[in-house]
Parts: C-alpha cells; structure tokens; sequence
C-alpha cells in the first residue's frame, strides 16, 4: 500500500477501476488521483473470440458437436461496467477468463437444451433458426455479467469420433438434392416441351388467325369497294334526280313567272282598256254635256226657235252636201232611160229628147215629189223641247236623227226612181 496520493491514468481501450476509502461500491474512470486507502485496477474493455465446440444431443439420441464462435465483450453503459468491474474485483486473484467461463457453460446449457427438443434434420436444415432461439434465451445473461455479444455464428455440426451421422445426412441430402436436380431437370424438359408446344400452338394460331385477318380485310376490302361504288351510284343518281328536279322547278318557276307576267300583262291591258273605256265614257260624258250645254246655250240664243236652230245645224253639219253626194253615188251605174216631157210653157224652143241634160234635170225635180220633208225628217218643236234634257235623250235623239236621215235618203231615190219610170 502506498502512502502518498498518485495520478493514474489509462490507454483508450481500457478503464481505472477504483475502490476503497471514500468510494462506496466503485469508481470506473479513464484518469484519477488516488489516495491512500484506496485500491485502482486497470481493466481492459476490448472485445474477446471466444471458439469452443458443445457436444448436443437431439431427440433422436444422436450425439454430434456444434462449433460456436462469439465475439463478446464489456459492455460500455455505466451500470453494466460497473457490474463488470465489480466481478472483476470479486475474482481477483483468480483466472481472468474465469467470468467468460460462466458465460461459456451458461452457453452450453441453453444449446443442449434447444437442440434436445429437435431432429437431426431440423437443427441442420434450420441452424439460423436455432441460433436465434439460443440468442434469445441467453438475452437476458449478458445483462448479469455486464457483458454485450457483439456477434454469435454456428458452424455446421460435425460428427463425434467413430459417428458418421452427419455424414450420411449429408450424403442423403446430397442424393436427395440429385434426385431433385433430375425431377427438375425431367420437371424443366416437360416444361420445355409444353412451351415449345404452347408455343407452336400459339404460332399456329397467330399465322391462322393471320390468314383469317387477311380473308377478312380482303372481304372486307371488296365489301367496301361494292358499297362505294353503290354509294357513288347513289349519289350520282341522287345527283342526277336533284338537277332534274331542280330544271323541273326552274321551269315550272320560270312558266309560273311567264303565267304571272302573262297575268300581270292581261290585267295592265285590261286596266288600260278598262281606263281607256272609263276615259272614253267621262269624254262622251264630256262631249254630250258640252253638246247639251251648247244646245242649250244656242236655244237661248235663238229665243227658242226650233227651225232656225235646226236649220243653222243641217248647214253646220252639212246635211245637203252629204244627202247629194249620197244621191249622187246611189245613181252611179244606173244608166237610166229618162224621156223628159217638157211641159212648161215658159220655153219658148223646142228641144229634141236628152238633148240638154242640166234643162232635163231640172225639169225632173220640178215635176218630182219633193225629197226633203218637214215632217219626214225634222223632229217637232214639242218633242225637241222634250228630249234635251238628259244625256241619254240626246244619244237617243242623234240616233234617231241618223235614221231620219238614212230613210230620207231612201225615200228620196223611191221617188226619184218612180219619177223615172
């Protein structure tokens, strides 16, 4: 025991582990002083390989060893190295692996227990599975001896001297992989068949299917090429019916335009006719009001004298010149045979017959009933005065003066033909 205070440190893997006066259970530190009365340890934190092979038994009662390789080391939280630490100071004196022994046989014990419960063929076949329920049933003893497993691996099981378990497993599960190999190999070949099969199937019915693709687009083709033409046709008879029609209803426009301005014509022309009639009729009405009127007005101017108004009209109308030129045309061709008898004293000489025709015509109108007559030909004063007053006497009136006249004229040659004979 030293008697003096003292500076202590350490290398980076490990700690100073310090007990004794002044410190209750220990101290765990990287540097310290320490003091009389006081015991420093140096402890070494870095992780060990621990190797060892643990002989098991399955539920078959074969015996075989299991190779089991762990990393394990301190752990580095403060309660666990201080738990670590104090085991450490507990055995001091001891073996320093003596803890990873306890860990070791605590191992042992769990992996027995495991693999007990299991076939040969289970622990080979599933040796991860086994490893996880050994790593979870020694969770809970790392804690205990403040230690952390940084890694855990089972290597195959190997045969115990004198056994060959596992390697008749393993030559069983050799021959087993084989067999599977050529079910496989038979499995893929079939396979193969059936692909190649399926696959010329498929072909087959791609090149049918095209084939039938092919008939189907030529027919479709030709049924299109049909109904296009059929479609022309009908449009070019649509087109030839529409023009038709179309010429039809210009022409049935162009006579309906024809009857209209036809119509239209015959109405304007019987308007103008009808004017012209109306215009002629107001002139008539006119003229025989203005003739009426002027009838009147030369009444008065002649006092009311029938005669002389009647004669003053037969010279304004020329009644005479007429009425001798009428007598003059009825007696051209007549050639007549007169013998004029003159009887007259008043002429002293003789004359042969027809040998002075001016002589003779005057003695024939001498002897003749006279042409014009009063009574014959001019109207009374009675029904002169009666008749002018409307329009309608008057026309009646001119008419009626017009066939005195024509029968005047008649009765003339009457007499002057009886005169002749």
């Amino acid at each position: 025991m030293k008697f003096f205070p003292r500076f202590q440190s350490c290398s980076p893997k490990e700690y100073l582990v310090i007990t004794g006066f002044g410190i209750k259970n220990v101290k765990v530190t990287k540097k310290a002083i320490v003091y009389p009365g006081q015991k420093c340890i140096i402890v070494d934190i870095s992780a060990n390989k621990f190797s060892f092979e643990i002989e098991v038994m399955t539920k078959e009662l074969l015996t075989f060893t299991i190779p089991v390789v762990l990393i394990l080391g301190p752990s580095l939280e403060n309660d666990l190295l201080s738990r670590y630490c104090q085991l450490l100071l507990i055995q001091e004196g001891k073996k320093k692996h003596n803890i990873y022994s306890t860990v070791k046989e605590s191992i042992e014990g769990a992996l027995r227990t495991i693999v007990a419960g299991f076939t040969l063929e289970y622990v080979i076949e599933s040796l991860n599975d086994v490893r996880k329920l050994l790593l979870d049933d020694l969770e809970g003893t790392w804690s205990v001896f403040g230690l952390k497993l940084y890694t855990a691996n089972m290597k195959t099981p190997i045969d115990k001297p004198g056994d060959d378990y596992i390697t008749m497993f393993s030559r069983k599960k050799h021959l087993m992989e084989r067999y599977h190999n050529k079910l496989n190999e038979i499995d893929l070949a079939r396979q193969l068949k059936e692909h190649q099969a399926s696959t010329q199937r498929i072909l087959s019915d791609i090149k049918n299917a095209a084939e039938l693709r092919e008939i189907e687009n030529s027919t479709m083709t030709r049924r299109k090429r049909i109904q296009l033409e059929l479609n022309t046709e009908i449009a070019k008879n649509r087109l030839e019916n529409e023009s038709k029609v179309n010429i039809a209803k210009s022409e049935n426009e162009m006579k309906l335009t024809m009857v209209d301005a036809d119509f239209y014509k015959n109405t304007k022309e019987v308007d103008a006719e009808l004017y012209k009639v109306q215009k002629a009729a107001e002139v008539s009405r006119i003229a025989a009001d203005s003739q009426a009127l002027s009838i009147k007005n030369f009444s008065t101017t002649f006092d009311g004298n029938v005669d002389d108004y009647l004669k003053w009209k037969m010279l304004d109308e020329k009644v005479h010149e007429n009425l001798a030129v009428s007598n003059a045309i009825a007696l051209q061709g007549l050639k007549p045979n007169i013998n004029i008898w003159k009887t007259s004293s008043s002429s002293s000489s003789k004359s042969e017959p027809n040998s002075s025709g001016v002589t003779g015509l005057m003695d024939m109108f001498q002897i003749s009933a006279p042409v014009i007559n009063k009574d014959r030909v001019l109207p009374t004063e009675s029904s002169f005065l009666d008749q002018q007053g409307s329009f309608s006497d008057q026309q009646k009136r001119q008419k009626d003066c017009n066939g005195e006249s024509k029968i005047s004229r008649t009765s003339a040659v009457k007499h002057l033909d009886c005169a002749i004979v």
